[in-house]
């Protein structure tokens, strides 16, 4: 690999050590670190001045000394989910004595991104880095220059996976600010099932976590994929998701953000064969400063595709979302069926947040739709909860708790769709009469 001039951006230290440890790696791998450094390098932090990043800041994160952990970190305590296949990692690094991979079915490549890179960096090769919406994404390229660990998800065609895996990210708990980059690729053959769940749970420490992911479906896969956030009011947390549909594929992703400082997702999904469906479904709670952005973007290349998006905000106290979905019709993608929905409910007069649902249609056969809506309680519906006995608190939690359970109500999961009810349940006040009706 070729040294880098030594004044590399302080954020791109472990891009540094790579290069300097002199560490032997695939030639196509060490073309994409170098690529990915430059461009990160060349542009740096995005500001306010980009469109994209208007609502966002993320200059706080020049101004702190971050540096990668080791794999000696304790973890934090986390329940598994049961029944399922699970690799785990600390930091970003996955840890083996916390995972559970037997039983995996014939067909079935589950395991770490770097043991994936020593055994047959050949396989990754035409999937890894491949994708030209991470290229330019300033937070993709800096996982791109540096990750050390990840995860990567392969299914044979026909495969069909009955157990669901879980990828586990935590966070080790340091005072240091902590700098994690986990990687994951998910390759589904065709005809392949699976479930993935996705959990980033970190408590304490003023870390930045960048998650990034591949995601590729071959003709008629289908990836159920769901991505919890629940982290600390300190953490940093950026994620890019890539897609790609084959023909008559289908993706359907359900992101929830519980916690975290500042959380940024980015979603892009492409359509490139005929009769593909994506569904994108989120749901953020957000109160104190919080801040969650969620930037979609799915393009339709080919005929006779649909999408679906339901987004939903449950925003109090000062906190501030944003909201940015689009939806690109290509030329002769005809007879696209498309929808997209973002709907907030702020429950104090301090939150904010700002929605731009868009469309950018090439085509001229298609049915596509969009809206969004910003409101609070309708005071009617709380007054007739209140005239059949039910206190204001519990009548404003009640009707909180069906807003948001219609996103929630989609997870196919039962144990996941059960955890998530508990977790909006304990956000509520007076929320035992509503235990109880459940």
């Amino acid at each position: 690999m070729t040294q880098l001039a030594t004044d590399l951006h302080p954020l791109l230290s472990g891009h540094r050590s790579l290069v300097e440890s002199g560490i032997a790696e695939p030639a196509f791998l060490a073309k994409l670190r170098r690529s990915a450094a430059a461009r990160f390098e060349e542009s740096g932090l995005p500001t306010r001045k980009l469109e994209d990043w208007r609502f966002t800041g993320v200059t706080h994160l020049a101004e702190a000394d971050f540096f990668n952990a080791e794999p000696t970190v304790d973890p934090p305590v986390f329940e598994p989910l049961a029944d399922a296949h699970r690799l785990v990692f600390v930091d970003g690094l996955l840890r083996l004595e916390l995972s559970d991979i037997n039983g995996l079915p014939s067909g079935v490549q589950l395991e770490g991104m770097s043991a994936a890179l020593a055994r047959a960096p050949e396989t990754l090769g035409e999937d890894l880095g491949s994708r030209g919406s991470l290229v330019d994404h300033p937070f993709a390229e800096l996982n791109t220059a540096q990750f050390r660990d990840g995860a990567v998800l392969r299914l044979a065609a026909g495969v069909v996976l009955h157990r669901p895996i879980q990828l586990a990210f935590l966070g080790g708990g340091l005072d240091r600010p902590t700098l994690s980059l986990p990687r994951i690729l998910i390759v589904a053959g065709r005809a392949s099932q699976a479930t993935v769940v996705e959990n980033h749970l970190s408590t304490a420490g003023r870390s930045l976590h960048c998650a990034v992911s591949e995601i590729v479906l071959d003709d008629g896969a289908v990836v159920d994929h769901y991505r919890i956030v629940d982290e600390g009011p300190e953490i940093t947390h950026i994620a890019a998701i890539d897609v790609r549909l084959g023909r008559d594929s289908a993706y359907r992703c359900h992101g929830f953000t519980i916690g975290g400082g500042l959380v940024r997702n980015d979603i892009f999904a492409t359509l490139g064969g005929e009769g593909a469906d994506a569904t994108l479904n989120g749901l953020y709670l957000t109160g104190g400063r919080q801040h969650v952005d969620n930037h979609l973007r799915v393009r339709h290349r080919a005929p006779n595709c649909t999408s679906h998006q339901l987004y939903k905000g449950v925003l109090d106290d000062r906190s501030r979302a944003i909201f940015n979905g689009r939806i690109i019709v290509d030329p002769g993608a005809q007879k696209t069926d498309a929808k997209q929905s973002n709907r907030n409910l702020l429950l104090s007069q301090t939150a904010l947040v700002h929605s731009n649902p868009q469309l950018e249609i090439f085509a001229d056969d298609v049915r596509c739709t969009h809206g969004s809506t910003v409101g609070r309680l309708d005071e009617d519906a709380i007054f007739y909860l209140r005239s059949r006995g039910i206190d204001r608190t519990t009548a404003e939690s009640l009707l909180t708790f069906a807003f948001a359970s219609e996103v929630v109500d989609r997870v196919r999961l039962e144990p996941v769709r059960d955890e998530l009810r508990r977790v909006l349940l304990a956000r509520l006040p007076g929320s035992d009469r509503i235990r109880e009706a459940l």
